[in-house]
């Protein structure tokens, strides 16, 4: 077995894997069974009756509970916080992805990626329904779609980028703050392209 310099190797990718796994299992244990406060009582019902939650209405996540309201749990308020684990433990591996893309070696992005998801703050919005862990989620994958090593070229990085964008801004308004790192990774995009890059 070999190591590479950038701490590749199995083993290297097994660590990774594992304390990834560590964070999901963290999330599922800790998934509250309760309603909380702030918005939690709302989400949690729109996940079993469907609607439109206060404004900016959360479309996005709200379409997602719904999608998801098939989740197991032992209470409305434990399904829907189990949903939203997904996407806590989603936005840590694409963390964890976009880290990688943007030149960190595999153990300094696990140790970003780790820290971030079981920081208390987001550990909390990533465990009870709250509209925050899908933004979360959609940010972190805008930062892997803009890494100059993202996993996407050209038509298909700008494309990528719009849909994620899109998707972003029709769950929280905040995203627009990635516009400048947005608008940068589709010039590279286009220049990947080449001079003809709308056609496709």
């Amino acid at each position: 077995m070999t190591e590479r310099a950038d701490g590749g190797g199995e083993w290297g990718l097994r660590w990774c894997v594992g304390a990834l796994g560590v964070v999901a299992l963290a999330y599922a244990l800790t998934a509250t069974q309760h309603l909380t406060g702030t918005d939690n009582p709302e989400f949690v019902m729109l996940q079993r009756l469907g609607g439109v939650a206060h404004s900016p209405g959360y479309p996005a996540y709200v379409l997602y509970l719904r999608a998801m309201a098939w989740m197991p749990g032992v209470s409305a308020a434990h399904s829907a916080a189990l949903s939203t684990a997904v996407l806590g433990v989603g936005c840590v591996v694409a963390l964890w992805r976009a880290a990688r893309s943007w030149g960190a070696s595999r153990a300094g992005a696990t140790v970003a990626a780790v820290a971030t998801g079981l920081n208390t703050q987001v550990w909390h919005v990533h465990t009870h329904a709250e509209a925050f862990a899908f933004n979360d989620l959609c940010v972190a994958v805008l930062l892997w779609l803009c890494a100059p090593k993202g996993p996407l070229r050209g038509v298909a990085r700008v494309a990528a980028l719009g849909l994620v964008a899109g998707v972003a801004l029709g769950n929280h308004h905040t995203a627009v703050l990635l516009a400048p790192l947005g608008l940068w990774a589709v010039w590279m995009g286009a220049k990947e392209a080449g001079g003809r890059w709308w056609l496709g």
